[in-house]
């Protein structure tokens, strides 16, 4: 008898989980999310301070001061004001870089992931083979032409954060100054930060997360 209460219990989150699977089966897609727009604040927020810290620090270099001081009051403008609708030609180019992620885990059945994302423990695991890429599904519903090229390790450490920011940014600042005649040319480097400064600044987003969150691996 109380057995078949606990079957009974159970049952409303084991058919959620199965008709979920089902369709993942079905229509072979999982769904990403942008890095912007995670449900937790903390999955974007260390990756965004380690950023801004590694933009204060460039910003005290003479050689990178420019792009730096440009990209702090554009990533500004951007977080606090920017509207989407109507999109300029700017605007679009930063949704053009948008950075979908899926998380995995190299655990095939771990405690933590089953507490933490099943509907009440119940759920399903799929796993993937990592040497196949993830083809992008378009609107039509076939693959496109875009792969995911491997996977990333997830890092749980701040300073690995600021070391990624760090590496990024200079690589942007020494393309400016190797292109650039003028070392004060500001504009130049606007036009530089609108093409590469938010696709950037994902690619840190993608990888960085809280300490508190090393346990899910």
């Amino acid at each position: 008898m109380s057995g078949e209460l606990v079957r009974r219990a159970n049952l409303p989150g084991i058919t959620r989980a199965s008709i979920n699977l089902t369709r993942i089966l079905d229509n072979n897609y999982l769904l990403a999310t942008e890095v912007a727009f995670q449900n937790d604040v903390g999955e974007t927020a260390t990756a965004d301070e380690a950023f801004r810290d590694a933009l204060d620090e460039l910003a005290k270099n003479p050689a990178y001061a420019v792009v730096a001081g440009t990209a702090r009051q554009f990533l500004a403008n951007v977080d606090n004001v920017m509207v989407w609708g109507g999109c300029s030609r700017n605007e679009r180019t930063l949704i053009d870089n948008a950075r979908f992620i899926v998380c995995a885990s190299d655990e095939p059945d771990h405690l933590y992931a089953w507490r933490t994302y099943a509907d009440g423990g119940i759920g399903c695991a799929i796993g993937l083979d990592t040497s196949v890429p993830l083809g992008v599904v378009i609107p039509n519903g076939s693959p496109g032409s875009s792969r995911v090229r491997h996977w990333r390790r997830v890092t749980y450490a701040t300073e690995e954060a600021h070391g990624r920011a760090m590496r990024l940014l200079r690589e942007l600042g020494d393309d400016w100054r190797l292109k650039n005649d003028s070392a004060d040319d500001q504009d130049w480097a606007f036009g530089l930060i609108i093409g590469h400064i938010e696709l950037l600044r994902s690619n840190v987003r993608v990888v960085a997360k809280d300490e508190s969150f090393a346990d899910e691996r």
